[in-house]
């Protein structure tokens, strides 16, 4: 829809938020997608919270986070390293694993998407003529782009991991599309649009919103 939302969000020390720490408002609208980033300060380094939000009504489930340990600390850190997600290649249960080990942080260094088409695939039989070889196709707009990751955001081992553990995150090409920077001539239209979907969908703070 077209409408500005308001969404209210809490973040508190226990799963049943009966001591909410932080709360607050704020207002998202079709011009981010209707994506919210919350940057909370304040809290006590080395532990566990929970967040939720709720908008028009609706609650959203439960996520928690852990925030950094103490600068001084000497605590062995548990974190999980991943890279090159491809949705049409599967291997998902992967971010499961990752939460079954009490990962407390998960470095994700490039290629959260990939641009490719998702293709039908003959299991035991031609595929029919009538039907598209290509069910979703390469991304090149900005909706695209923002479909993409609404795609990717489907898998429950997926949002499992960004539900339980935060996120360091940084791209590789296919953010975008395959050695995008080598290109002779650049598409910089495609460039921006990716780089837009990834400023609205990643857990990453907004300095600025993006312009253009």
């Amino acid at each position: 829809g077209d409408a500005r939302i308001e969404v209210e969000w809490q973040v508190a020390a226990d799963a049943r938020f009966r001591n909410v720490v932080r709360e607050g408002r704020v207002v998202t609208s079709p011009d981010t997608s209707h994506t919210v980033h919350v940057d909370v300060r304040g809290l006590r380094p080395g532990r566990r919270y929970w967040y939720r939000f709720r908008a028009a009504g609706h609650i959203s489930e439960t996520g928690s986070t852990v925030t950094a340990p103490p600068s001084r600390s000497m605590r062995p850190l548990k974190f999980a390293v991943a890279s090159c997600q491809n949705y049409r290649a599967g291997y998902f249960q992967t971010m499961r694993d990752v939460v079954d080990q009490g990962a407390e942080l998960m470095l994700f260094v490039g290629d959260y998407i990939y641009e490719y088409p998702v293709q039908q695939l003959a299991v035991g039989r031609p595929i029919p003529a009538d039907l598209p070889a290509e069910v979703v196709p390469t991304t090149t707009t900005l909706d695209q782009y923002r479909l993409r990751y609404a795609l990717y955001k489907t898998d429950p081992d997926l949002l499992a991991a960004h539900r339980d553990i935060p996120w360091i995150l940084t791209w590789d090409d296919h953010e975008i599309s395959n050695d995008y920077e080598s290109w002779a001539t650049p598409d910089l239209d495609r460039r921006a649009a990716a780089y837009r979907a990834y400023w609205e969908f990643m857990p990453i703070r907004w300095p600025q919103p993006p312009r253009g």
